[in-house]
């Protein structure tokens, strides 16, 4: 692998991709939680491996390390996204409301999106470190909202409940989130070969 020219096949074709396999990861997702115990790790698996595979659609070889980084980066993060929304309910008793929910979306996904963010600075060498760790937390931010937004919604107010709520919010947080990663090379654009 040259790490001089991590080229993409076509810049614009990355800005489709990359939300579409986040979108696909994000389905993937709200199934994983259907089963008991898997929805604690399996979607950060599955938004890691739709980063990876997105390279791969674009065609940008990984060596493998900077995949499995990836892949463990995305799983962490979702893990710590978790964390840190049941560490922020516990330290700031906000109590159980839309309002409070908000607040530990905002929390989980700031975090969830900066360890996301971190891996793929660290990880990918035309990245560029500010950009990367700015707009990837704050896009997980944002959509950390409104995941729970749609997930208290779909879960209190509607008859679907769950695991809707989870086919709803998964792709929402992944979809918005992985849009926003080719804009996080050194150019203005990704590079072409």
């Amino acid at each position: 692998m040259n790490f001089g020219s991590l080229g993409m096949l076509n810049h614009r074709l990355c800005y489709v991709i990359f939300p579409i396999f986040g979108f696909c990861a994000g389905i993937c997702s709200g199934l994983s939680t259907i089963p008991p115990g898997w929805g604690v790790i399996a979607p950060g698996f599955f938004f890691g491996l739709a980063l990876a595979f997105s390279w791969e659609a674009c065609a940008t070889r990984l060596a493998w390390y900077q995949g499995t980084a990836i892949v463990i980066g995305s799983t962490v993060g979702f893990v710590a996204a978790e964390i840190t929304s049941i560490l922020s309910y516990r330290f700031f008793d906000l109590g159980n409301g839309m309002l409070a929910g908000l607040h530990y979306g905002a929390v989980g996904g700031y975090a969830g999106g900066l360890i996301v963010a971190a891996t793929l600075a660290l990880v990918i060498p035309n990245f560029s470190i500010a950009r990367t760790l700015l707009l990837v937390p704050f896009t997980g931010m944002f959509f950390g909202v409104i995941f729970v937004f749609c997930g208290i919604y779909i879960s209190d107010h509607t008859p679907w409940g769950h695991p809707f709520d989870d086919l709803v919010t998964f792709p929402l947080w992944q979809t918005g989130v992985a849009a926003v990663i080719p804009f996080c090379y050194g150019t203005s654009r990704p590079p072409t070969d």
